[in-house]
């Protein structure tokens, strides 16, 4: 009986042996079929992948190269170092005179350090007489808290706070906050309002529907229904209409060609799947951004000048009230003529060229004055801004500034139009 029992728990052995072999073997086998199984999921999903990747490749890489080209703005011109030395005799011969009006000769502005010809030299708001001989401050030292603190002392005289609505031209405004208050501004232009600076509500002689004009485009600005007010954040150009405008998607094919829809459930799909610069793409317009521009580039018809020999008087000016802009755009636009003109840096010298066309967007076609070649473009933008005055007196100051050629409103230089020699 011991040596059966013995056999039997032999047996028993092997046949754990074996059954746990077997195991083994199917594991083993169920998981190759496991790994093939995964292997194929994988390929099944890395194809759609793969594709789609280079779909959106395709619809959205050809957009990071392709911009719109801008106006060049960039020179051929010659620069003129003796004008330096030119403009310093003339500074140096005429002691008692101011050229900026700001209530300083150019002795005093030269001990001072300030500019003769910016009557607001270190642009903080007041002029460069007020600072220095009513608020006995430096004016060549920036004080960005000058005119906030000017506007809050006057609000306190009249019982006004930071809410109170006040005007600028036929544009009333509230304010954000004494910042936006003291520096903000804005001015009408030919199609309708630029603010500067300005962070609050605005309420329009035509208070209808406002948009914000970016790059061609019109986006609606928010409303406050309530109160009949437009929010403006910051420096922007706008546009003020008596209905609103319809809104339309440019959907552009792989051709280049664009067809215009009319805003549904579908195109507004395709403008959250495709991108707006690219060869396929989707872009939301209005009505008005792609209607015939009346306004067309316009080039003057006699295209030179004998500007040999100018008058030092172009030296002592500069030239960027919006009377002067006004005056250049119904010379070169209405009279076809063109208007010579000196950019004057104080550091390296001047060009005198001419200013032969004035694009769509009032910008100026620059060109040499005995050949008519065409030398760059130069950006105008109009902008206001508050000023204390000479006078103590506050107001807005309106005016334009410039970009082009080598020369530029922010980079120090001047901007002088002079009549033909």
């Amino acid at each position: 009986m011991g040596r059966l029992s013995d056999m039997m728990d032999d047996e028993e052995v092997i046949r754990r042996q074996e059954s746990k072999q077997k195991t083994i073997k199917a594991v083993k086998q169920g998981g190759r079929a496991i790994y093939r199984e995964v292997g194929r999921r994988k390929k099944r999903f890395i194809i759609p992948a793969v594709i789609i990747g280079l779909i959106l490749a395709f619809l959205y890489i050809p957009g990071l190269f392709m911009r719109e080209k801008k106006l060049d703005k960039y020179t051929k011109a010659t620069r003129n170092p003796a004008a330096v030395t030119e403009y310093e005799e003339l500074l140096k011969n005429e002691p008692s005179a101011d050229w900026d009006e700001d209530g300083l000769t150019n002795e005093e502005e030269q001990e001072l350090g300030t500019d003769p010809l910016d009557p607001d030299t270190d642009g903080d708001g007041a002029y460069d007489s007020y600072e220095k001989k009513s608020l006995k401050t430096k004016p060549a030292k920036y004080d960005k808290n000058l005119l906030k603190k000017y506007v809050k002392k006057e609000d306190k005289k009249l019982g006004n706070s930071k809410d109170t609505p006040y005007k600028i031209g036929d544009v009333i405004l509230w304010a954000k906050n004494y910042k936006a208050k003291a520096n903000g501004s804005v001015v009408k232009t030919l199609t309708g309002y630029r603010f500067t600076g300005f962070k609050g509500y605005a309420q329009f002689p035509v208070n209808d529907y406002a948009y914000e004009v970016k790059d061609g485009r019109r986006i609606l600005l928010d409303y406050k229904k309530n109160e009949k007010v437009w929010k403006i954040d910051g420096d922007m150009d706008v546009e003020v209409f008596d209905h609103k405008l319809e809104e339309i998607v440019a959907l552009k094919g792989i051709t280049g060609k664009y067809s215009y829809k009319r805003m549904n459930a579908l195109n507004k799909f395709l403008l959250l799947l495709l991108p707006e610069e690219g060869f396929i793409t989707a872009t939301k317009l209005t009505e008005y951004d792609i209607s015939p521009n009346t306004t067309a580039d316009v080039r003057s018809y006699t295209d030179r000048l004998n500007v040999v020999n100018p008058s030092p008087e172009r030296l002592k000016r500069n030239t960027v009230s919006l009377d002067d802009l006004n005056t250049v755009y119904n010379v070169v636009r209405e009279e076809g003529r063109p208007v010579a003109v000196s950019l004057f840096n104080p550091k390296y010298g001047e060009y005198i060229g001419l200013i032969t066309g004035i694009t769509k967007n009032g910008n100026f076609i620059i060109s040499e004055p005995l050949t008519g070649e065409f030398v760059g473009g130069m950006y105008i933008t109009v902008k206001s801004r508050p000023v204390i005055d000479n006078n103590g007196e506050y107001r807005i100051l309106e005016y334009f500034e410039f970009d082009g050629c080598g020369y530029s409103s922010e980079g120090g230089s001047r901007i002088s139009f002079f009549a033909q020699q």
